[in-house]
């Protein structure tokens, strides 16, 4: 096992690094105070500070690692489906959002904002529960459900009883099943 400059995981290793500067400090500030006009005390303190300074900062700064560090990352785990994520943007956004989960059967709507509710002219809760190509808006477009339930993006213009709008789909695969949104968009 070799030395890494900057191992910073225990104590140990700074404060063998400290230790070993400050011994070497000392010895050679008494050094000096012998041979100057400076006293021996000042000449102990100025090395046992300069050489615990310098035993600290140099493997952090010249020693090279020997052992490469693995890249940082965060892996955040999911075992159910916890809904649409932040929530408060889900129910303020303007264009009619539908949030679905499939977990195998096929994708499932789990909830829509209230400007889905008033686009579509009907009850939130009524199509929570309900398989994708059921929904208002997805039942029409059965690329759209196919990208959902395939965990791909869809982006395409459709007409709908409604009007016409841009639906998008962004999903996203989880261990648990896929999970997304489908958004529509009015277009003028």
């Amino acid at each position: 096992m070799g030395v890494t400059g900057g191992d910073d995981s225990t104590l140990l290793g700074p404060g063998l690094w400290l230790a070993a500067g400050a011994g070497l400090g000392t010895l050679a500030g008494w050094a000096v105070a012998a041979g100057t006009a400076l006293t021996t005390p000042v000449g102990l303190g100025v090395g046992f500070a300069l050489g615990g300074g310098l035993g600290v900062a140099l493997p952090l700064t010249v020693l090279e690692e020997t052992e490469p560090r693995p890249p940082e990352s965060v892996t955040v785990e999911t075992t159910s489906h916890e809904g649409p994520r932040p929530a408060d943007l889900f129910e303020a956004h303007p264009d009619p959002l539908l949030y679905y989960a499939d977990e195998g059967s096929g994708p499932v709507v789990r909830a829509v904002n209230d400007a889905f509710a008033e686009t579509f002219g009907v009850a939130a809760e009524t199509l929570v529960d309900t398989p994708l190509d059921e929904a208002p808006g997805a039942a029409s477009t059965p690329a759209l459900v196919e990208a959902a339930a395939a965990g791909e993006t869809f982006d395409a213009g459709i007409e709908l009883a409604a009007g016409q709008f841009r639906a998008r789909v962004a999903a996203v695969a989880e261990e648990a099943g896929t999970t997304g949104y489908v958004v529509f968009t009015p277009v003028d």
